[in-house]
């Protein structure tokens, strides 16, 4: 009899659980979906960069310059920095990554279709547990109305990164 009710408890505990991990899936699966929406939606171009200058993930409005998303991911970010803007972008990407503080830089990105488009790119780094450089992610806001790149300040003065 004590086995009987010791399995019952063991099974009805296992159910318990089971429901649990559900509930906690399906708010996972929830709040996945609100950021990549977020990310997705967003008129803006969001990124991430590894310490050694590969991108690991750019939002969709990177078409919005030529490309598709799976032709910039994996590749290092300073092939679409037009080469005069490369020392001064490079420094700030560099020196972002050895105080593990954020940064903004402006410089012209090099479309597709061989048009250049100022941008300005805000970063903030993310350390590992030991804190180191892991990742920087950011943002590149939708200012393609404004080709001389005379805008473009806006974002970093207000986050507080200018230098």
């Amino acid at each position: 009899m004590k086995e009987i009710e010791s399995r019952k408890r063991s099974e009805g505990k296992a159910a318990h659980e089971q429901d649990s991990m559900g509930t906690v899936l399906a708010a996972l699966r929830e709040s996945e979906e609100r950021y990549r929406l977020l990310v997705e939606k967003s008129p803006d171009v969001v990124y991430s960069v590894k310490p050694d200058g590969i991108i690991t993930y750019v939002s969709p409005q990177i078409t919005e310059y030529g490309y598709a998303s799976e032709e910039v991911i994996s590749r290092n970010f300073l092939e679409f920095v037009v080469p005069e803007h490369h020392q001064e972008v490079l420094q700030k990407f560099d020196q972002g990554n050895r105080n593990g503080t954020g940064f903004a830089t402006e410089f012209q990105l090099q479309g597709k279709d061989g048009r250049r488009y100022w941008v300005e790119a805000v970063g903030a780094i993310i350390l590992d547990d030991s804190g180191n450089p892991y990742l920087q992610v950011g943002v590149m806001p939708d200012n393609r109305s404004d080709p001389s790149g005379k805008g473009l300040s806006w974002l970093s003065t207000f986050a507080g990164y200018r230098q």
